[in-house]
C-alpha cells in the first residue's frame, strides 16, 4: 500500500526494458520507463498525485519476460 508516492524495484537482465502503471480497467496512466538498461537492479518512483484510491497494477517487461504486480492506493 502506498499514499502519494512509492518505490518500484525491478530487476533487468538487460536489454529494453518497459515499467508501465495499469489502472484495473486495463489502461495505462504512466509509463515510468521505455528504454534499454545494462543489467541490474533499478528504482523508479511513482508518483499518483491525482489519482483515485483503488488498485493499480505495475507492469514489468524484459524482452519476452513479464510480471504484473498489483499497487493498492490509500488513504
Amino acid at each position: 500500500p502506498f499514499v502519494d508516492s512509492t518505490k518500484i524495484t525491478f530487476r533487468t537482465r538487460g536489454g529494453h526494458t518497459l515499467v508501465q502503471v495499469i489502472d484495473p480497467l486495463g489502461r495505462v496512466i504512466r509509463t515510468l520507463t521505455d528504454r534499454e538498461y545494462v543489467a541490474g537492479t533499478y528504482n523508479l518512483s511513482f508518483e499518483s498525485t491525482g489519482l483515485p484510491l483503488g488498485v493499480y497494477y505495475a507492469r514489468f517487461q524484459n524482452g519476452s519476460f513479464q510480471q504484473v504486480r498489483a499497487m493498492l492506493k490509500t488513504r
